[in-house]
């Protein structure tokens, strides 16, 4: 894993000797190379990786620990509920013995102190623009150079139409004094916000760019630091589990506009 070498070495080290913990955390924001990771320990093993995240019961709990079958579990803690989250604590307090638990989050933060506690933490360490080029080739766009900090968000930033939603963005913060209301409203409509919209704009690849050309403009005096920090609260509340994106989108929009105005 390019840019991982210092962990993948740790990594190694711990499975060689027999000692890789039982259960695991690895923090890192999006992109950062957490899945592949587990695929990684999960192929030194020979064991098969299950995801967990969306089967989190206490009848799937209970089923795994009686089984005899090895296998490297898959947490997404970024997207389990407080509920679940306590669900999994015993889970996670009686390490199986014949298997692996591997939770992954962006920040470990917004986790309870009693998971975190349970697992030996790992943290990613941030790509450096040589270790990035790696996964970029010359006639990229600039903002997949600038925006994809790591190589998840360039794969994700390359598979998209980054100029026009950089375009849409622009107009966004530039041009919404002069938009009325309604007119407002209507950008959501051209963003994915359920599972059922197709030949949308990535939620979460919106966001993303609305809150770099945010922060580019605000670095120009073109915005107010409002502006830019009611759009890095869009950003973060966007990791909210559940949260209706429409309304959430709706309501920043009205902000914006009445930040905008003054």
């Amino acid at each position: 894993m390019i840019g991982q070498e210092k962990l993948l070495l740790k990594i190694n080290e711990l499975i060689s000797q027999n000692s890789f913990p039982r259960t695991v955390l690895f923090e890192g924001p999006y992109g950062c190379g957490k899945h592949t990771l587990a695929k990684y320990i999960s192929s030194r093993f020979k064991y098969e990786l299950i995801d967990l995240t969306e089967r989190i019961n206490l009848e799937v709990l209970q089923q795994i620990q009686l089984s005899p079958t090895p296998f490297v579990y898959l947490i997404n803690a970024d997207e389990i509920s407080i509920k679940e989250q306590n669900m999994i604590l015993k889970f996670l307090e009686e390490p199986l013995k014949n298997s692996y638990i591997i939770l992954i989050c962006e920040h470990k933060s917004r986790l309870l102190p009693t998971v975190i506690n349970r697992c030996q933490c790992y943290t990613f360490e941030s790509y450096t623009d040589e270790q990035l080029s790696n996964f970029t080739s010359e006639n990229e766009s600039r903002y997949i150079l600038k925006f994809g900090r790591t190589p998840g968000w360039i794969i994700k930033l390359h598979d998209c139409d980054i100029d026009s939603i950089v375009d849409l963005c622009n107009k966004i913060f530039l041009k919404i004094t002069v938009a009325n209301y309604s007119n407002v409203l209507t950008i959501p409509d051209k963003i994915c916000l359920t599972k059922s919209d197709t030949d949308k704009i990535d939620f979460k690849t919106f966001v993303f760019i609305l809150q770099n050309i945010s922060y580019e403009l605000y670095q120009n005096k073109q915005i107010s630091y409002d502006m830019f920090e009611l759009t890095s609260r869009l950003y973060q509340n966007t990791s909210i589990l559940n949260i209706n994106k429409k309304h959430l989108l709706e309501h920043y929009l009205i902000e914006l506009k009445m930040l905008a105005e003054g």
